[in-house]
């Protein structure tokens, strides 16, 4: 009887601590759990941040490499095209070109180059006219224009020389300036007359472009054929 109340031998231990080996073992999972995946955050912070970071948790990063920037290949260089020669345009010749030296200084004496006279147009001209002396009557004047090679050249009346002048020819054009300040002037100082030159040579028709000549002015004669002497 006296055995009845007291328990066997071989009975299970208390259920109460195998619950608390349970807990300890699930506590220990989480903790491990949570301390990996705040290393991992860490871990990544570290690398995304400053140097002393990395330095702390022993992480070591090759050196940033340098972007390699390629150039474009230079452009060959556009071939040289030689333009093609081309002759200058033959112009020809008036009838009544006179010939002139190549372009030299201007002498002190205001004088052009020497002209080659293959027209004829050097030389002593004269033309006579019929003027008008005021009492119904008419007096003979013979005009004449001295052409030199120098340029240089005089007009003169009856004999007589009345100016002094300078001469160019351009094209159909012959520039008279006179040495006179009473003589009559163009309206750029010179007078310009178109010229011209018969085949034989032998007549020289002037005629006024943009003003008087000394024969206009001084007798109020239009265009004029002078005769060669």
């Amino acid at each position: 009887m006296a055995g009845i109340g007291s328990s066997p031998s071989g009975s299970a231990r208390p259920s109460g601590g195998r619950s608390r080996v349970k807990f300890f073992m699930f506590a220990t999972l989480a903790m491990l759990g949570i301390g990996f995946f705040v290393g991992v955050a860490a871990t990544k912070r570290a690398v995304a941040g400053p140097p002393w970071a990395q330095r702390l948790f022993g992480i070591e990063l090759p050196p940033p490499q340098e972007a390699v920037v390629s150039r474009p290949a230079a452009a060959p260089p556009a071939p040289v095209v030689v333009p093609p020669t081309v002759p200058p345009p033959v112009i020809p010749v008036p009838e009544n070109h006179v010939e002139t030296a190549p372009p030299g200084p201007i002498s002190a004496s205001g004088s052009q180059p020497p002209v080659v006279d293959n027209q004829g147009f050097l030389g002593h001209w004269e033309i006579s006219d019929e003027v008008p002396i005021g009492d119904g009557t008419a007096a003979k004047i013979t005009s004449g224009y001295v052409f030199n090679p120098d340029g240089t050249g005089e007009f003169d009346a009856n004999g007589k020389k009345m100016y002094g002048l300078r001469w160019t020819i351009s094209g159909d054009f012959l520039t008279v300036i006179y040495d006179n300040d009473q003589a009559p002037q163009g309206d750029s100082g010179g007078v310009r007359l178109r010229w011209s030159v018969n085949t034989e040579k032998t007549l020289l028709t002037l005629a006024p472009e943009n003003g008087k000549d000394a024969r206009a002015s001084l007798y109020a004669a239009g265009p004029g054929v002078y005769h060669k002497k």
